[in-house]
């Protein structure tokens, strides 16, 4: 069973950014975890990105909206993480988020999902597979 944990925060001002592998690794070492790995990702909101970047201007970064599946769910910071260990999972929220600077999180949502039906999402689509009804 998979499990997926989505951190949405909405920072003031972070003068860096988490080191997510610093966390992953503290939580799940390599040579400990093969079957329960933490994969992750993050990302940053447009607005958010404009400011800690220094050459935004010349990346050309457009802001990206996606409705098909979520309206704008707003957001400084995105971390997605996924693994087959829910306490692995809070573990990884925890250390995130009392790791950031002080006075730096306005507010966070900490959202779990899970792997239904033969590895479909709620919505029936199969990660990494072609979705054949």
């Amino acid at each position: 069973m998979s499990y997926e944990n989505i951190l949405f925060a909405d920072a003031y001002a972070v003068n860096g950014t988490p080191q997510g592998s610093r966390y992953v690794d503290s939580i799940c070492p390599r040579h400990l975890c093969r079957e329960d790995e933490i994969l992750y990702g993050v990302g940053f909101g447009f607005d958010f990105f404009r400011k800690i970047s220094p050459d935004f201007e010349h990346k050309k970064v457009e802001p990206f909206e996606y409705h098909e599946r979520s309206g704008a769910l707003g957001g400084d910071i995105f971390i997605h993480a996924k693994c087959n260990n829910y306490g692995k999972l809070f573990e990884l929220t925890q250390a995130i988020i009392n790791n950031l600077p002080p006075r730096s999180v306005d507010r966070f949502e900490d959202i779990y999902g899970w792997v239904y039906r033969n590895g479909r999402d709620l919505s029936g689509f199969i990660d990494g597979k072609l979705f054949l009804r």
